[in-house]
């Protein structure tokens, strides 16, 4: 049973297990109390700076950070993919898609398909040599670009893996909003990310992210009626929601 806390384990749990032990972690939520009194995330008052920053500030931690959410993200690709059809998309565009790992897999499972990985990191974390050993650099370009720069144009859908969750309404607006001047007519936005359930007392593992995400950065996650919400300030609408086996699901999105 202990076999998936190995590093090279299939589907390995050692990335989030030696976050969620790191003694960094345990001091952000130290200060919970302190977020649910006041509403704020209480982790720039605890660093003296947003989390984005401590994560570059502190590497040791920040790359725990990262490859504990790896880890936790890589579980999610097969029940995305085996849930989601997007062979009818000619151009799948990955905003801030890290590396490829995601797109890699789009790619693979829709042949006819061309991707674009955007990401302000891909000149550092390995994105070309990942997407040629995966077979797929052919079909795909790659754009270095942040969150608020300028989003890489006609794509057909636009996929947003645990983007929107991070950032308070009014970033979360802006990142959409720039997205759909981006898109082709009849593009799509793909939100993928834990959409809570309407019934307030039901379980979900998504309940958890969503504390999380208000102590450290603000953000939060959704209903479906509030992503429909969220999206309508951007110009966009609900198409439907596709679960997942996962806790993951697809809030698909159109212009409006």
């Amino acid at each position: 049973m202990a076999r998936a806390l190995l590093p090279d384990a299939p589907m390995s749990m050692n990335g989030i297990a030696l976050l969620m032990g790191h003694p960094t972690h345990w001091e952000d939520w130290a200060h919970f109390a302190e977020a649910v009194r006041t509403g704020e995330p209480s982790l720039p008052k605890l660093r003296g700076m947003g989390a984005f920053e401590y994560l570059e500030e502190n590497p040791e931690y920040g790359g725990v950070f990262i490859r504990g959410m790896g880890s936790m993200s890589a579980t999610e690709t097969d029940p995305l993919l085996a849930a989601y059809d997007f062979s009818r998309f000619r151009t799948v565009v990955d905003f801030c898609g890290g590396r490829g790992d995601f797109l890699a897999g789009v790619l693979h499972k829709s042949p006819k398909a061309r991707g674009v990985l955007s990401d302000p990191r891909v000149g550092e974390n390995g994105a070309a040599a990942f997407l040629e050993k995966e077979g797929v650099a052919d079909r795909c370009t790659i754009a270095d670009g942040g969150l608020f720069d300028p989003v890489p144009e006609g794509g057909d859908a636009y996929v947003l893996k645990h983007i929107v969750h991070d950032w308070p309404e009014p970033q979360a607006v802006e990142i959409l909003t720039n997205v759909r001047k981006a898109m082709n007519p009849g593009g799509r936005v793909l939100i993928m990310e834990m959409v809570l359930p309407d019934k307030r007392n039901a379980p979900h593992a998504g309940k958890l992210v969503d504390l999380w995400l208000m102590l450290l950065v603000g953000g939060r996650e959704r209903t479906e009626a509030l992503y429909g919400e969220l999206l309508a300030q951007a110009g966009l609408k609900v198409e439907r929601v596709v679960q997942t086996p996962a806790a993951i699901s697809v809030v698909e999105a159109s212009r409006i």
